[in-house]
């Protein structure tokens, strides 16, 4: 549902834009303001987790995430806009923490990376179901009803999370609460060093991916000079193959116990696949190259993941990942700029490929020092 709601301005951003009388700066501005706020509030997101129900806090979270973006179905103005996203960007920062620590909770250890693969999985399928269904949606009914409908759609999941009672694993062992007790665990992950050397690993990560996701399709108009056709269903191959690369990863780190291992090798892959996308010229080698790029952009990111849990207290399990995802949050917003710069200074876009694909290199060795402590059995 934060999926449903963060990404709907993607498809929506054309219909919208003419409605609302809108310039360029002013259409990117709607979600830099949901993007900001939804960063900020990772963090207590994870604090709250760890203090109370996740569920309820994810359910809570849902509910005022659904009414405020049910109320954008009626802006008129630029300022209702940005105000209505910014606090629809306060609920969806809370619910990343409570979701993954529940979604641990309900798992059995042995079985927690493909848990969370198919957790991680879910903001691509939702935007790959939007970007068939809206649409012609939009055209028949208007961009008005999409924010209403999809409000609607998050408010019922609320309502059912705070209905569903947490798992037995999520009931105890709380940490501690009160303002004395969040930040000694802030104090805490800051001085656990592996932690904080796999939050850059995890950055670089996340700055790779996401700055070939993000240019693909580009590169493939602008420098391969493929026809519109060619390069929609390479980057289509790319886009589904990104779906199944974050359940395969957890599964096969579940199976093997090396969770270190797999994202090792899921970066070092894209690595050289993103290589290989700048030296073949077929289109069919193209498409299976692009394929398998896909896969590795999100193969890494379940085991990452779960190790990182398991570097922290487990009682602080919705903060440890919470801080996380903040810190490769900052890869993911910096990856497309970074791109640019690159295709700016160098004027190549097989340069600006490869030193995207270098980040995911350099993130290795920073996962080195790791030693994990729950292997599967």
């Amino acid at each position: 549902m934060t999926s449903l709601v963060r990404e709907n301005w993607v498809v929506l951003l054309p219909f919208a834009r003419i409605d609302l009388s809108l310039t360029g700066t002013e259409a990117g501005l709607f979600m830099t303001a949901f993007f900001v706020s939804y960063v900020v509030m990772q963090l207590p997101g994870g604090f709250l987790a760890d203090r109370y129900s996740p569920n309820r806090i994810l359910g809570l979270a849902q509910i005022s995430m659904g009414a405020i973006t049910m109320l954008l179905g009626w802006v008129n103005s630029i300022g209702q806009g940005l105000l209505l996203r910014f606090l629809a960007g306060i609920a969806a920062g809370l619910i990343f923490g409570p979701g993954l620590r529940a979604t641990i909770g309900w798992g059995e250890q042995k079985n927690i990376g493909s848990l969370l693969g198919f957790y991680m999985a879910a903001p691509s399928v939702c935007l790959a179901i939007m970007g068939v269904v809206f649409p012609p949606f939009v055209v028949q009914y208007g961009w008005r009803y999409v924010f209403i409908l999809t409000g609607v759609a998050a408010t019922l999941a609320g309502v059912v999370c705070v209905c569903v009672p947490d798992n037995a694993r999520n009931e105890g062992g709380r940490s501690a609460a009160g303002m004395r007790g969040i930040l000694r665990t802030f104090w805490d992950m800051l001085r656990n060093r592996k932690l904080l050397s796999a939050c850059l690993g995890g950055t670089l990560g996340a700055l790779a991916a996401w700055g070939v996701a993000v240019w693909l399709l580009d590169y493939l108009l602008a420098y391969r000079h493929l026809g519109t056709t060619y390069a929609g269903m390479i980057f289509a191959s790319f886009s589904i193959a990104s779906i199944t690369g974050r359940p395969l990863g957890g599964r096969l780190s579940d199976i093997t116990g090396r969770r270190r291992l797999t994202v090792s090798l899921g970066l070092f892959i894209f690595f050289v696949a993103s290589m290989a996308t700048t030296v073949v010229n077929d289109l069919i080698s193209l498409a299976v190259i692009s394929s398998v790029l896909g896969i590795m952009s999100g193969f890494w990111i379940s085991p990452f993941y779960v190790m990182i849990v398991q570097l922290g207290d487990p009682n602080n399990a919705g903060a440890t990942s919470s801080l996380v995802n903040t810190l490769t949050r900052i890869g993911v917003a910096a990856a497309p700029v970074a791109f640019g710069y690159v295709l700016d200074q160098t004027g190549s876009y097989d340069y600006a490929m490869l030193t995207m694909s270098f980040a995911a290199v350099l993130a290795i060795p920073l996962l080195a020092p790791i030693r994990e402590r729950h292997p599967a059995r």
